[in-house]
């Protein structure tokens, strides 16, 4: 029965942890070409259908925008006036003020279609606004191209070295648009989550072993008595 309970409690711990994550930030215009006021823009992914009320972004000055609307798959928020800056910039995404997803520390110095992309990992390549980042898994070297022709080439993407990025541990227009849903490949952003509630589980465990020894050992000592 114990064990049961302990079970059950890892499964509710790894349903609200999916819950948790299923909308993320996958792409963000800081300095578009021209004017950056009314051309910067947000790109949100979430597989399943969902409603944005009690979502939140909030830039690194500290600016806030409630989100609003329903959507699934890719959601492109167009953002009024110039909210995020070209230089030390971050965008945090919340839900019911609690922080669900946050971008690393990144800057754009140049006016043009590069855009920040997540894969994993942020990079700054072409914009493939309101489609699936060009993440490359695998890169081939020339030596490999030449010996076989015949196999699809995976060419080095190309990293803006202008873009430095810090390891450190956020949609909606006035009159948003809610897409329709399309076939879209999965992405696996939630493995993290997982892994964590495993750690969660583990200690609340041992917690509950723990308590129930010293009440058992309390108990043994007030029968000798």
């Amino acid at each position: 029965m114990f064990f049961m309970k302990c079970f059950l409690i890892f499964l509710i711990l790894i349903i609200f942890s999916y819950n948790c994550s299923g909308l993320i930030i996958t792409e963000f215009e800081l300095n578009p070409p021209g004017s950056d006021s009314g051309n910067e823009w947000i790109e949100f992914f979430s597989e399943d259908e969902i409603d944005l009320e009690g979502y939140k972004i909030i830039n690194n000055d500290g600016d806030e925008k409630n989100l609003e609307g329903i959507f699934s798959g890719y959601f492109i928020y167009k953002l009024e006036g110039q909210w995020l800056d070209n230089s030390d910039e971050k965008i945090f995404l919340y839900k019911n003020n609690e922080l669900i997803f946050e971008t690393d520390l990144t800057y754009d110095s140049k006016n043009n279609d590069k855009t920040l992309q997540y894969c994993d990992y942020w990079f700054l390549g072409d914009s493939t606004k309101g489609e699936k980042n060009d993440c490359w898994d695998e890169v081939e070297s020339e030596e490999d191209e030449k010996e076989d022709e015949d196999n699809e080439k995976y060419p080095k993407k190309e990293i803006d070295e202008n873009l430095t990025i810090t390891k450190e541990e956020n949609i909606v227009e006035n009159n948003p648009v809610i897409l329709s849903p399309k076939t879209i490949k999965k992405e696996n952003h939630m493995d993290k989550y997982a892994i964590y509630s495993f750690v969660v589980f583990c200690v609340l465990l041992g917690f509950l072993f723990w308590a129930k020894r010293k009440n058992t050992n309390y108990k043994n000592e007030f029968e000798n008595e």
